[in-house]
């Protein structure tokens, strides 16, 4: 399976952005830079920032940057945004100065600073719930409630100042609150003004930048997202700082509307706020054709690895040439034969892939459902590597293109397309869809497909019918059995009557063939059968030839011969190794399925040993006949 987190590997040529980003900050000197990476969920915004942060390494002026990863979704719920991100810059810092005793000196007062806001903001609380416990309790009661209070929740203060803190507190309850509020205006602009300093002063005497790399903002609540934003403006705009931000804008722009309300900000206001706060905005590119056509080839080549088809030094050498064909992909379409060059000698290994790659990627682009998003590619991927292990497990033996193919008009085609194509399967004698191959040649043809359903579209049904492989001589039935999460889509949209239900529970509950079921089929009208026999020909499918399933399914040919051939399409499929002893003596009393005998038996197995066996003891006579 392909990982979904974000990866510093460039499958989609991000490189090209994130190198001039990279050398823009060097460029910057000494001055603050804030980098905006925005773009759409699922675009590679963390990728980017990764990668920038990658390029910044490899110039020769890495060993003058301290990096800095902060991911703010992590602390959300568990600690207030702003003393994160502060606490965490101190971290670094703390590893660095260690050996810098002029720089350790600086860092000490910065560090006082940060307790000091940690400190105001843990305060409040605490001293506000000891205020009311020593209304209760007395003056002596409400004192130790207080040290103890205090002492347990606020770890800051020194022990030395706790005393005069509590007489503070008890001296004042009327005026509590009022008082922390007074003090922390009065002070918290100046230790604002001397937190920054103290930090500025950190990194020059240590003559190093420090980059942070915020990541995951948008995927905050807003009561999260703005303070971290809030606490970045700490230190935004002093010397030797960089901060290169990914956040979807529009989630930004959002939260800042919730935070202070709609009416009091218009879209002027809005965009000032995030202006003010980034510098440079860079947007991830949307991917192209060319860009999703070798995107999806080098994930594929990447499942191949982990499958041992293709060895890890193939795979490196195709992605590094496939990166230089990209850097000219502007020039025009890149062709079925360039993306198998890439991967020279090694082409023939993953040949499919890469056709599947060819085809796919123009519709993978254009659809609004996908749009060239790279996580939800990968996601598409993913779930078609499971439903191939459903297949695999279940012994379907079922084409991979095929496959592919479906699986991309479930997920591209327009609402409520897929549904109306499972229901011309479900509702069909053989899984093949009527016209379906009329349509496939008009494309060819270059007409316009006469007669297809309206939820299609034609510019929809022009691109997916032109992919291989051709599906008018395939059977549907098991892809859409793949796609059963949602069940309506492979039943077909039919109830039965009390008396179809009695019969679909009588045959779906025996275990041997009865003649006496016979009549009550026949009873049943033909419509009503055909649900019937769909559904019984998709448990025959879903339990891999089981026994039982595919006797259960003979009584519907065996009552209404109209089901026979059907039936015999079905059966033709079938894998010669599955044991087929309880429908031969059966099938022996019919015309009908002597065609489907004759290729059973033309083999040299025990399949066709049993059927001349039986057929040379002569006509079987009516009863019930037991799985064995």
């Amino acid at each position: 399976m392909l990982n979904d987190a974000e990866t510093r590997i460039d499958y989609l040529n991000f490189k090209i952005v994130a190198d001039p980003v990279a050398q823009m900050i060097i460029q910057g000197g000494d001055k603050p830079v804030s980098i905006g990476v925005s773009g759409n969920w699922g675009a590679g915004k963390s990728s980017m920032v990764g990668m920038i942060a990658e390029s910044l390494k490899a110039t020769e002026e890495a060993g003058k940057y301290i990096f800095l990863d902060f991911n703010a979704w992590l602390y959300q719920g568990y600690e207030d945004a702003r003393l994160a991100l502060l606490q965490r810059v101190a971290d670094e810092l703390a590893k660095v100065v260690k050996d810098n005793t002029s720089a350790y000196e600086k860092f000490k007062e910065f560090l006082g600073r940060v307790n000091w806001f940690k400190t105001v903001l843990a305060t409040a609380p605490v001293v506000t719930k000891t205020a009311i416990g020593i209304a209760s309790m007395g003056p002596i009661g409400g004192a130790l409630a207080a040290l103890e209070g205090i002492v347990t929740k606020v770890k800051s203060i020194k022990a030395e100042d706790v005393p005069a803190y509590v007489e503070t507190c008890t001296k004042n309850l009327p005026d509590l609150k009022e008082y922390l509020k007074e003090a922390t205006e009065k002070s918290m602009p100046k230790e604002i003004e001397a937190l920054r300093n103290s930090f500025e002063k950190t990194l020059e005497t240590l003559d190093r930048r420090l980059v942070v790399i915020v990541d995951d903002l948008d995927r905050c609540l807003p009561d999260v997202a703005l303070p971290t934003l809030e606490a970045m403006r700490l230190l935004l705009m002093v010397n030797r700082t960089v901060f290169v931000i990914a956040a979807d804008e529009t989630m930004i722009r959002q939260a800042v509307r919730v935070r202070y309300g709609s009416e009091a900000l218009d879209e002027d206001r809005v965009t000032s706020y995030f202006d003010k706060l980034i510098q440079i905005p860079v947007r991830v590119p949307r991917p192209g054709p060319n860009e999703v056509k070798c995107y999806i080839v080098l994930l594929l080549a990447e499942l191949a690895v982990q499958q041992g088809a293709l060895d890890c030094s193939a795979f490196s050498d195709a992605h590094k040439n496939l990166k230089m064909l990209l850097r000219k992909s502007w020039a025009g379409r890149l062709t079925r034969d360039a993306v198998a060059g890439a991967f020279g000698a090694n082409a023939e290994k993953i040949s499919e892939y890469i056709d599947i790659a060819d085809q796919i990627a123009g519709i993978m682009t254009a659809s609004s459902s996908i749009g060239g998003n790279p996580r939800l590619i990968k996601r598409f991927i993913n779930n078609l590597m499971i439903r191939k292990a459903v297949s695999d497990s279940q012994e379907m033996e079922l084409s991979f293109a095929a496959m592919v193919k479906l699986h991309l008009f479930e997920r591209c085609a327009p609402m409520g397309a897929f549904d109306e194509l499972a229901s011309l399967v479900a509702n069909s004698d053989d899984g093949r869809i009527k016209n379906i191959g009329k349509w496939e040649s008009a494309v060819e043809e270059g007409k316009e497909p006469e007669g297809i359903p309206e939820s299609w579209t034609i510019d929809f049904a022009r691109q997916w019918l032109q992919l291989s492989p051709e599906l008018k001589k395939i059977d549907l039935r098991p892809y859409i059995y793949l796609s059963r999460e949602d069940k309506a889509r492979f039943e077909p949209r039919k109830d039965l009557s009390p008396e179809g239900r009695n019969v679909m529970s009588l045959l779906t509950n025996t275990g041997r063939y009865q003649s006496t079921l016979i009549p009550q089929i026949r009873a049943i009208n033909e419509t009503e059968l055909g649900v019937i026999f769909e559904r019984l020909r998709d448990r025959v499918i879903a339990e891999k030839w089981s026994s039982v399933s595919m006797l259960q399914l003979l009584h519907v040919p065996m009552a209404v011969e109209k089901f026979a051939n059907p039936y015999v399409a079905l059966m033709s499929n079938m894998p010669r190794e599955k044991s087929v002893a309880s429908v031969i003596p059966v099938l022996l009393r019919t015309s009908w399925a002597t065609p489907l005998l004759d290729r059973w038996g033309s083999g040299n197995d025990d399949l066709s040993r049993r059927i001349t066996n039986l057929r040379s003891k002569g006509s079987v006579s009516d009863g019930n006949f037991c799985v064995k």
